[in-house]
């Protein structure tokens, strides 16, 4: 999965699929039974600055076709925030995007002093990535790439800035551990 704040990168892999990810869209590979693939930044970028993350597939779904999704969230606000949900639900919005496992990404903006209780799920564990600014989450400071973490069964608290900032959340369902 990759997410942009800034720049523009290339996609290209061995199932045919080619598309370019810009900020504020989804590029979602899945690899399946295996898939190879590149991802470069075009000519015009001169600085690259997002998230890319890994999820491993459940065993069901290890030995399925590769696949490859493109999304635009168009993007939802409320009071001092706006959020683009790109996976899962969130922020009274839902990404079409399909994943083999239940998942949620958003890209998060709140106004100074702006409190967001999210409505989540509580099987979920989630992450709470600092792109700039800062934020207080579950009554910690969290700076410019840090990351803030909540366990499944336990409901964040609101978040709060303390300066404009934007953040990444990330969750899902933790995984068991394979024996």
């Amino acid at each position: 999965m990759s997410w942009l704040f800034t720049g523009e990168v290339e996609h290209r892999d061995s199932a045919g699929h080619h598309a370019l990810v810009r900020p504020g869209e989804l590029n979602l590979m899945t690899g399946g039974r295996g898939v190879s693939h590149s991802e470069v930044s075009t000519p015009g970028t001169e600085v690259l600055h997002g998230v890319q993350l890994w999820v491993a597939l459940p065993e069901g779904s290890r030995d399925t076709p590769a696949g490859f999704d493109h999304y635009v969230p168009p993007g939802v606000a409320g009071p001092g925030w706006t959020a683009a949900v790109f996976l899962g639900t969130a922020c009274g919005d839902t990404s079409p995007v399909e994943t083999a496992t239940p998942l949620l990404g958003a890209e998060i903006r709140l106004d100074p002093g702006t409190p967001l209780d999210l409505d989540v799920d509580p099987s979920f564990e989630h992450g709470v990535l600092v792109d700039t600014g800062s934020v207080v989450v579950d009554g910690q400071p969290v700076k410019p790439a840090e990351m803030a973490y909540s366990s499944p069964a336990t409901r964040p608290s609101p978040w709060r800035r303390s300066s404009p900032a934007g953040s990444c959340c990330s969750a899902g369902r933790r995984s068991r551990s394979r024996s």
